[in-house]
């Protein structure tokens, strides 16, 4: 699986695997999310444990060490770029599972992903087979003016993860993931 750097998906277990907004949600809870790689023939077999989760920068210039005023199209370009080596050295695009961002970057610094960053996920993950999860936990049901704020870049993701505080009862998160089975879901406003 990857994430993006200043990612903020949650405090369980495989949530905090895939956070990096700051170290104090994993701090002293790690390794997670851990595969297990074999080494060796059958006379002599090493397992080792290997990190599941690999990061990248988020599409922001901040985090690709750019200018404020670089253009949209710089900073998607060095972000992909950075992806594209990810998955050159690190993992073989065939052993991800998933790639998961959040739309908007939450605790990272509140800053929108470019349409055409979340386009080219899209395209790179259905070229290697590989899901696409949008997390818009903090920004699903009309809190950037539209119903998700994917919608934005026209992006259907394979799985997109939603909550809302409901009044009754007791102020409880209503938690869900529509994987994609319900792409056909009406987007927008009723």
């Amino acid at each position: 699986m990857t994430g993006r750097a200043g990612g903020y998906h949650g405090r369980t277990f495989g949530a905090m695997a895939v956070t990096r907004s700051k170290t104090i949600y994993s701090e002293g809870s790690g390794p997670l999310m851990v595969r297990q790689v074999s080494v060796g023939d059958s006379s002599l077999l090493i397992v080792a444990l290997k990190s599941s989760v690999f990061v990248t920068p988020f599409p922001f210039w901040h985090q690709l060490s750019l200018s404020p005023s670089a253009p949209e199209e710089e900073v998607v370009k060095k972000a992909l770029y950075q992806l594209d080596l990810l998955l050159s050295q690190q993992i073989n695009p065939k052993e991800v599972a998933a790639i998961l961002i959040e739309p908007v970057l939450g605790e990272g610094g509140y800053v929108p992903a470019p349409p055409s960053y979340l386009r080219s996920l899209r395209d790179l993950c259905d070229k290697y087979g590989i899901l696409l999860i949008l997390d818009e936990v903090q920004t699903g049901f009309g809190r950037t003016g539209r119903y998700f704020a994917s919608e934005y870049s026209g992006v259907r993701p394979d799985i997109l993860t939603i909550a809302k505080v409901c009044v009754i009862p007791n102020w409880a998160p209503q938690l869900a993931c529509l994987p994609t089975c319900c792409r056909d879901l009406p987007t927008g406003f009723p």
